[in-house]
């Protein structure tokens, strides 16, 4: 046995490589030396080995065959590779990479080879080779052509696929050899569009469409759609486009009414939602998360990255509103029907506003709840008009039943107050007091009863034209009296406010009973300031603007709590003690408003509050107000 004269090092190195590395005698064929990944792959030991002969374990190639090639390395004088077998001892082979040099060793010409398995490698390349072929399939049977092209002047196509040839007449390598170029077959009138789509498509990154037309290689006309995306310019400072055309040219017309079609009623639909105010949502009930669509922000008061999921949305709605949300549509969803519940939403900026909701569950084949698509909107104004309807309805029934009883209690009071003063005048001056209390007490009840029936109708009184300043001062005169000498009553008339056409015992009866609640929210000291000046209010649903005289009181004391001003103005409605008031006063006020074609408001903070009441503008083309009877 003849061993190449090596170092225990080389051999250590050798032997720690999983390639097959051996030295074979250049004419004979014969192994001289080999390696542990050698003896491993071929199953031989090393002495078996040194006992082999080329042909032994790679039975591609004979000896005379072998002699021949080593002959064309050692006229080449260079390293060759090339692909082989080898047969293991078993009788099983592989497929190997055998890269060799002739050299002279010790003076023997000897072939030192490094071989490789190369079993993974060509089955990854035999994996790809078929990846392609699928690939190329699929872009065959696509319907349109695929193309990917540097974007310049002139454009660079890097691929096209066959089925342009069909679509434009040109075949793919004349568009990458650059012999013909999209850009030459566009219709001239498209092309300064479909450039600024190709621009667009690479600004945003996102996929672009964009319709034209070309001219083909026989002269026809045809209509293409091209789908695009652009990527930002590489190492070529050109920027990269992949594109898919299809031919369109039969169904264009088709397409474009279907398409103007569904754009119309998507269009119509947003509108819709955005003028109705309709958030729409998408909730995964098994990620719990929820998407959000509609005018969110406008609706919501929260930008889209504040929108957040269930526990952001938790965290704006009361609790008390929460859990009867829950209930809500725990219910609906496990009885497959549609929820339906309002709940407060407290906004951003502290707003609190109603909401509907109203969604459906869907679910999954087997019954299980997978999502809830519905819509959210703000109904703050429609439960605001609820409100005022309901207090209105409230107020017309006890109107109506306070002006009955008041009638029929007037009937009799005039029968005990005239027997009353029958009887009085009989006696002398000492005799029965009681008789007189009688008699105060019984007018007393006749102004209560007089004050109802003035509620209850909202009568019209004698109508004439008032002065705002004339009614104001002449009423101070009383009022200051009437307020006590701890409240000073103060008057301001705005410069030019205009004249109206009222009752002046009626609006006097108003001043009256603001400045008397005035007094008893000071306990009977402060400031109370009596003013009326013109100004312009839209008072109906058409918006109409017109031109109305605000009388008003406003005092010094700790205002009008905001859970209670929007019941202030409902009849037998008091905040004071049981027994020191009727709660008509402010009714009352309200009734004359109405009565006098306007309303009534309340305003203020702690304070002081401030009531007002609007009266229509007398016109000036008239001297004086007609006289309307009750």
């Amino acid at each position: 046995m003849v061993e190449l004269a090596t170092t225990n090092l080389i051999r250590e190195l050798l032997d720690g490589v999983s390639d097959q590395v051996y030295a074979i005698d250049a004419y004979t064929g014969r192994v001289l030396d080999c390696n542990d990944g050698t003896c491993h792959a071929l199953g031989y030991t090393r002495e078996e080995m040194l006992q082999l002969s080329v042909p032994d374990f790679d039975r591609s190639i004979d000896l005379e065959s072998y002699v021949s090639l080593i002959e064309r390395i050692v006229r080449a004088d260079r390293e060759v590779t090339l692909q082989s077998t080898h047969t293991r001892k078993d009788g099983t082979s592989f497929p190997v990479e055998i890269t060799c040099r002739v050299k002279d060793v010790d003076g023997r010409q000897t072939s030192l080879c490094v071989v490789r398995d190369i079993t993974a490698r060509l089955r990854l390349e035999e994996e790809l080779r078929e990846q392609t072929r699928q690939y190329e399939s699929i872009v065959r049977g696509l319907p349109g052509t695929i193309s990917r092209y540097r974007l310049g002047n002139p454009s660079i196509v890097l691929f096209v696929d066959e089925a342009v040839k069909e679509m434009t007449g040109y075949s793919a390598g004349e568009f990458v050899a650059g012999e013909i170029s999209l850009r030459q077959l566009i219709h001239p009138e498209d092309l300064e569009r479909v450039g600024a789509a190709l621009r667009r498509a690479v600004r945003t990154g996102e996929a672009t469409e964009v319709t034209y037309s070309i001219t083909c290689r026989d002269g026809s006309r045809k209509t293409l759609r091209d789908v695009v995306r652009g990527f930002p310019p590489d190492e070529t400072g050109m920027p990269l486009i992949e594109a898919i055309s299809f031919d369109i040219t039969e169904s264009a017309d088709r397409e474009r009414a279907l398409k103007e079609a569904w754009f119309s009623e998507h269009e119509r639909f947003e509108h819709v939602a955005e003028a109705a105010g309709l958030v729409i949502y998408d909730r995964n009930m098994r990620t719990n998360e929820i998407n959000w669509s509609g005018p969110y922000s406008e609706v919501m008061g929260y930008g889209p990255e504040e929108i957040g999921g269930q526990a952001e949305w938790e965290t704006r709605v009361p609790v008390d509103d929460a859990r009867r949300v829950f209930a809500a549509t725990t219910d609906a969803y496990r009885e497959g029907r549609i929820v339906d519940v309002e709940y407060r939403f407290r906004r951003k900026d502290g707003a609190e506003r109603w909401m509907w909701l109203r969604g459906i569950p869907l679910m999954d084949e087997r019954g299980r709840l997978v999502r809830s698509i519905g819509m959210v909107q703000d109904v703050t104004k429609r439960k605001q008009l609820e409100a005022q309807v309901s207090s209105a309805q409230r107020m017309d029934t006890v109107g109506a039943l306070a002006g009955g009883i008041s009638h029929d209690v007037n009937n009799y009071l005039t029968t005990i107050i005239g027997n009353l003063d029958l009887a009085i005048m009989r006696l002398s001056e000492n005799e029965w007091p009681e008789l007189r209390d009688a008699r105060t007490a019984a007018a007393g009840c006749a102004e209560l009863v007089g004050s109802l029936l003035t509620f209850a109708r909202q009568q019209e009184g004698q109508r004439v034209r008032l002065s705002p300043e004339t009614v104001i001062t002449d009423a101070s005169r009383i009022l200051g009296r009437l307020a006590g000498p701890k409240v000073s009553v103060d008057v301001s008339v705005a410069p030019g406010c205009p004249d109206f056409d009222g009752d002046r015992v009626q609006i006097q009866q108003v001043l009256m009973n603001l400045a008397v609640n005035a007094r008893d929210a000071m306990n009977g000291e402060g400031s109370i300031t009596i003013g009326a000046e013109g100004c312009e209010r839209s008072w109906d649903a058409s918006g109409r603007r017109d031109r109305f005289v605000r009388i008003w009181v406003r005092d010094t004391g700790p205002g009008v709590a905001p859970e209670v001003r929007d019941r202030i103005f409902e009849p037998y409605f008091t905040t004071r003690p049981f027994g020191e008031g009727t709660g008509l006063g402010l009714a009352i006020v309200h009734g004359i408003a109405r009565a006098h074609g306007g309303w009534a408001e309340v305003a203020g903070d702690s304070n002081g509050a401030e009531f007002s009441i609007f009266v229509p503008a007398a016109d000036p083309a008239r001297s004086s107000a007609a006289t309307i009877s009750p």
